[in-house]
């Protein structure tokens, strides 16, 4: 018994650690941290910049400061080695698995998968993050919103979630919880 609830505790502690995004089953991803819901790139990919928020009712463009937060979140060991570019791809096989199971794979190729999407920077300019092949692209001017580039691009688009999400506090006090009955269940015993 001492087992168990000293395994549950571990586990409740370590899922809330682990626990900063949501798959909804619905191309859609919450993100815990920031309370905002992320639409599949590959739900958009194929539209223009513009058409995209008009064929997504309830979800807007993501800001620039959006996207590099979930960016950053993803990618924690992301290195410019060029201007928005960390070559170093390869370092990084768990964190692209993670971005791809939020925003989808816009592209294959015979090199490998693709996923880049579109978001405007605070100079209205049409900026790409994602990756490919060889790199990982967190800022990058990347060609133009326009033709052949929509066909392995979609729209970085969010909105607020409704997913309930427990509060760390609530989790501390379960886990809390579960510790003092750990301890009664010792001085019993």
């Amino acid at each position: 018994m001492k087992k168990l609830l000293a395994g549950f505790f571990l586990y409740s502690l370590m899922t809330y650690a682990t626990a900063a995004f949501i798959n909804n089953g619905d191309n859609t991803t919450t993100d815990t941290s920031t309370g905002l819901d992320w639409l599949a790139l590959t739900v958009t990919q194929s539209y223009t910049y513009n058409d995209a928020a008009t064929n997504n009712p309830g979800w807007r463009y993501a800001t620039e400061t959006e996207v590099h937060t979930i960016f950053d979140s993803i990618f924690v060991n992301f290195v410019a080695t060029g201007p928005g570019i960390d070559s170093n791809k390869a370092g990084q096989t768990a964190e692209v698995a993670v971005f791809s199971s939020i925003f989808g794979i816009t592209a294959t190729s015979a090199t490998g998968d693709k996923t880049f999407g579109f978001y405007r920077d605070g100079a209205g300019t049409i900026r790409t993050a994602g990756y490919d092949s060889t790199a990982i692209y967190r800022h990058y001017q990347y060609g133009s919103a326009t033709g052949t580039y929509l066909q392995k691009f979609g729209a970085f688009m969010v909105r607020t979630s409704s997913v309930s999400v427990p509060e760390a506090s609530s989790v501390l006090l379960m886990a809390f919880g579960l510790l003092g009955l750990f301890a009664t269940a010792r001085r019993k015993a």
